[in-house]
């Protein structure tokens, strides 16, 4: 996932990361992330806008779910099918302290 750090970025450094991003994700240092659907909700005045006034852009590690790496996806659905969540939410698959992948909990289903 491309990390754009916490510099001082712009909606189309974040489209264009997104773009090179395998799985569209962008990563914003290492408490943010944007979502896929997040980006495609990018109109053309956000483009020069800083990525960081972009309303819902970013979701920042107090909004995720977090789940150990070695958690089977047959676990985690498990886990969440019966909570009440959002399909958007951001679940962070996290290794110790580290964020190595994400996903949206509705992509479990």
């Amino acid at each position: 996932m491309p990390n754009l750090e916490n510099g001082p970025n712009t909606g189309a450094d974040v489209l264009i990361s997104a773009y090179g991003s395998e799985s569209g994700w962008v990563r914003c240092g290492t408490d943010k992330v944007v979502s896929p659907c997040s980006i495609k909700q990018l109109g053309k005045r956000d483009m020069d806008s800083l990525a960081t006034n972009i309303h819902g852009l970013m979701i920042p590690s107090s909004q995720w779910i977090n789940i150990p790496a070695e958690t089977d996806v047959a676990t985690a659905k498990d886990m969440y099918r019966s909570l009440a969540h959002a399909a958007n939410a951001i679940l962070a698959v996290m290794d110790d302290l580290e964020l190595i992948g994400v996903l949206h909990i509705g992509d479990l289903a």
